[in-house]
């Protein structure tokens, strides 16, 4: 099984059946679809109440995840109505657009509702192209201490750059992943081995990276859905084990994600 960790879909941009199609074209089986307020011009509205809609017409296909403002006080709640009222199976967050760092204690609430709920959260790192957005917040260090704080809390660091230092952080935490969407593969094609390297990395008292890190595409009608195709290929085409590319493209989604998988080398219920 195939699964995107990193989408979004926006209002009035694309239509979500060629969306579906484009999944299908490239044989991804489920995409996480997350929601992102406030909405932005550069990047169209992407509210929770808009993602619902899709996911409810690709229920087999489509996973979302809900958006909160963390710093506001009815956050919590807000989560828990998403999650609980509306299926949504996880948490994004954007530091940057929205204004606050990750390991401010103001947001800790709206990470314990992520632990009580049992949901990833996602968080955006490294840069991001809109001007009102504080790049500062999309350090993927702020991510280490928020580990260290929350050990049962499911982090998931977006866009990992496999020349930065997101690789050493979600080695060193159990709870922290990273997606590979956009950077991983960029720089993967232009250094011949960089991915494999990570991959099979082994080192004594780092978790395996290649049972922490999700495919992830980012696509989205704003950029095109051409990120599809620009991010699995060449997740596909690395020289590594086929168990390390099922890991990576689909079973350590499904895991977190808590879906019932049938694989290549047999059913798994994660």
């Amino acid at each position: 099984m195939v699964i995107d960790f990193h989408t979004h879909i926006r209002r009035n941009e694309g239509s979500p059946a060629d969306f579906v199609a484009e999944m299908d074209r490239l044989g991804i089986d489920k995409a996480v679809v997350a929601a992102l307020i406030p909405p932005t011009p550069e990047l169209g509205d992407g509210s929770n109440e808009y993602t619902c809609e899709v996911v409810q017409r690709y229920p087999d296909r489509l996973i979302g995840f809900a958006c909160v403002m963390p710093m506001e006080r009815n956050a919590p709640d807000q989560l828990e109505y998403w999650v609980t009222q509306k299926g949504f199976k996880g948490l994004k967050l954007h530091p940057p657009i929205q204004n606050f760092a990750p390991n401010d204690p103001v947001t800790y609430p709206v990470i314990r509702k992520a632990i009580e709920l049992d949901i990833p959260i996602l968080y955006h790192t490294g840069p991001i192209y809109v001007r009102s957005a504080r790049q500062t917040y999309g350090d993927p260090n702020l991510l280490d201490e928020l580990a260290l704080t929350f050990p049962e809390a499911k982090i998931v660091g977006a866009h990992c750059d496999p020349l930065g230092w997101l690789p050493a952080i979600a080695g060193k935490h159990p709870n922290l992943y990273m997606d590979t969407s956009v950077h991983f593969p960029d720089r993967c094609q232009l250094i011949p081995g960089l991915g494999e390297m990570i991959l099979t990395r082994a080192t004594s008292g780092i978790s395996s990276l290649a049972d922490k890190t999700l495919f992830g595409s980012d696509a989205n009608p704003t950029y095109g859905l051409k990120r599809f195709e620009q991010n699995v290929e060449p997740l596909r085409n690395l020289q590594v084990s086929d168990e390390i590319k099922r890991k990576v493209l689909g079973l350590n989604a499904a895991r977190l994600l808590k879906l019932e998988v049938t694989d290549e080398g047999g059913s798994d219920d994660y």
